[in-house]
């Protein structure tokens, strides 16, 4: 008789129901945004949301393309749009003196080129007239995301998560002290969690100087999803190499000079 392994922490019906097609679909139904853009977006709808959203002097920087295909490119350096495979990677934004950066990331081939995590950080200190109290700040994330599903208030840096939705697997544990940035660097293979069954999690970090926010993070990001994507997206380059290395084996029909 054989019986079924099922990972720690997740139940059968997870584990024989989930998939990454209905992982996809529910980071797509996801409604949180940073300034206007959400996961799943196109390139030209992460433009067009940016430029509705962020501040006047923030300024997106000229978009890039790459490509995995070695007929046409090498190690991801930039491509012309037209140059087959071409893909956008990432989309920046960034405002006067470092005080204000946006990173939206995107899907690499084979998966679709659509946003796959949003990053935004803002340093208040440096910015003249804006000060907004811990509490304050706080009031105004609950009232634009709810109520959060897990808060870290007791170290230097402030944490408040939201998970979508909250009854997936949470595959992000909070981290006390670090910046939302590096809460999700990776999906860890040994939590316990299938990537298939986590949550899309936002993070925002708060760091206050006598109760004023000065510095805020905040990330948006599915770390299963990111996980296949990434997975997908080595075999897919690893695949591309092997057929380029097979064309130029072809060609070589030079007969040596014996």
């Amino acid at each position: 008789m054989t019986h079924a392994t099922v990972t720690e922490g997740v139940t059968p019906a997870d584990a024989a129901t989930a998939s990454p097609a209905d992982l996809n679909a529910a980071v797509s139904s996801v409604e949180a945004d940073i300034l206007g853009v959400r996961l799943g977006m196109s390139p030209d709808e992460v433009g067009t949301a940016l430029n509705e959203n962020k501040p006047d002097n923030v300024q997106l920087l000229p978009r890039k393309w790459s490509s995995m295909d070695p007929a046409h490119a090498s190690d991801f350096q930039p491509v012309n749009a037209e140059t087959p495979g071409a893909f956008v990677p990432g989309i920046r934004a960034t405002g006067p003196g470092s005080t204000h950066e946006i990173q939206v990331t995107f899907a690499k081939p084979p998966a679709d080129n659509v946003v796959e995590s949003i990053m935004r950080k803002e340093l208040y200190s440096s910015v003249a007239g804006q000060q907004t109290s811990l509490e304050a700040y706080r009031q105004s994330l609950i009232e634009k995301y709810g109520t959060p599903t897990e808060e870290d208030q007791g170290g230097a840096i402030v944490l408040i998560k939201w998970l979508y939705p909250d009854s997936a697997s949470d595959c992000t544990p909070l981290k006390s002290n670090l910046p939302a940035k590096r809460q999700m660097s990776n999906y860890p293979k040994d939590m316990g969690h299938l990537p298939e069954t986590c949550a899309t999690t936002l993070v925002y970090s708060l760091t206050a100087n006598g109760g004023i926010v000065s510095n805020m993070e905040a990330k948006l990001a599915n770390v299963g999803q990111e996980y296949f994507n990434r997975e997908a997206m080595i075999a897919h380059r690893d695949a591309l190499n092997e057929q380029a290395a097979e064309a130029q084996r072809q060609q070589a029909t030079d007969r040596p000079n014996l």
